[in-house]
């Protein structure tokens, strides 16, 4: 894992990138993992504040390649109105060193040997790190014959607080990486759209039952009870047909982190609105509109569910404390939605609990418990099998 430079207080350790990393500066001559990235990372890791400001980080790539954007990942990203037009993927394709210089303090370097595998472990780098872009981990051990990143970072999570599960990709021998990376975020999209926002492959108009409600929707459904979640919600202001503040309105997607805009696209033919609610009002819009969401005291919090790829195994993290935001909890918040009709406010779930919702989404899953959803989204959840370590 770790090289101690000669005469130095350098140490120095070889990591390995699982995942392509999305970089802004992909233009630049070796562009990777950046030491402002890792730095803060680790910076929250060490108990001793005194500590955070006294050592560097260097990181060295001995080659790297850009890589096209995965096509059905990207494609639907901006379909959302994410913009990642300017933004590339970057791959190591040789070594990754990472040196970190303590100056000589030796309880520093110790702190730092001991925290390092669990920053490396719990988080990605660049943009959309949540979905399993920019991993990187240990690419080798104090004796690198023996040394296996499964069984190592499997051992960091078992020293954690945080509920972690996997499922793996099918490899072929003869594949390349590009083509598992590929794979694995076919895999990650079909699980996060299912969890999430759900899935409506209408690009496709001859695949019939294409649709599958959010299983968040699902899970809150029955926790909660019947309630109005947030894309209802929109949709019913947006036919100038609101629904009463009365019944229980809930923003259940900012359980899984919050979207400052939501868009819909101008309809190309009429719709029913919602038959899980019975609803035979027609959905159908002339223009694109769009919602801004807003809460004064919190601007942005990211999703507490992580998915790490590791080889070809994809472990998803859940982080609970992350709804603790600047010492507001996110969940029990309340947050406005604006469009050009009017807006409504919507208060986030409290008593949510990540890892009763993973067991819920693990149980739908495996046991490919979708009713009759078709399509290619469904063909790669009837291929998963998620389990908790």
């Amino acid at each position: 894992m770790e090289t101690i430079m000669p005469h130095t207080p350098i140490k120095e350790y070889e990591l390995k990138q699982h995942s392509p990393i999305i970089h802004f500066q992909y233009d630049q001559h070796n562009a990777t993992l950046r030491a402002t990235d890792l730095k803060p990372r680790l910076d929250a890791s060490i108990g001793n504040t005194d500590h955070k400001k006294r050592y560097q980080i260097r990181l060295i790539a001995k080659g790297n390649y850009k890589q096209e954007n995965h096509p059905l990942y990207f494609g639907n990203m901006s379909k959302d109105k994410t913009q990642i037009n300017k933004k590339q993927c970057i791959r190591v394709r040789g070594k990754l060193l990472l040196q970190i210089n303590t100056f000589f303090n030796r309880s520093l370097q110790h702190e730092i040997e001991g925290t390092l595998p669990e920053c490396l472990a719990l988080n990605n780098f660049g943009a959309r790190q949540s979905k399993g872009f920019g991993s990187f981990y240990f690419a080798k051990g104090f004796d690198p014959n023996e040394f296996n990143p499964i069984e190592h970072i499997e051992n960091v999570f078992a020293g954690t607080d945080h509920p972690v599960y996997y499922f793996d990709v099918p490899t072929q021998s003869d594949s390349s990486q590009e083509n598992l990376d590929n794979v694995t975020f076919d895999y990650i999209q079909a699980l996060y759209k299912a969890m999430k926002p759900g899935v409506n492959e209408e690009y496709n108009p001859q695949i019939k039952n294409k649709y599958l409600k959010s299983l968040l929707w699902q899970y809150c459904f029955e926790k909660y009870g019947h309630l109005n979640w947030e894309k209802r919600m929109m949709k019913r202001m947006l036919i100038k047909k609101p629904i009463s503040k009365k019944e229980p309105n809930l923003y259940i997607r900012g359980l899984l982190g919050l979207a400052s805009t939501f868009w819909f696209k101008r309809t190309r033919y009429d719709a029913r609105m919602d038959k899980d609610y019975s609803d035979h009002n027609i959905f159908n819009l002339n223009r694109d509109e769009t919602f801004t969401v807003k809460n004064d005291q919190i601007a942005r919090f990211e999703s507490p569910i992580t998915f790490k790829p590791v080889n070809n195994r994809v472990y998803i993290i859940l982080r609970q404390d992350k709804y603790k935001h600047d010492h507001i909890d996110i969940q029990g918040q309340t947050f406005t939605f604006s469009n050009s009709g009017g807006k409504f406010d919507l208060k986030v779930p409290d008593s949510f609990v990540l890892d009763d919702f993973m067991n819920f989404v693990c149980n739908k899953v495996n046991k490919n418990d979708f009713g009759t959803f078709n399509g290619s989204t469904a063909n790669i959840l009837k291929r998963m099998q998620i389990s908790k370590l």
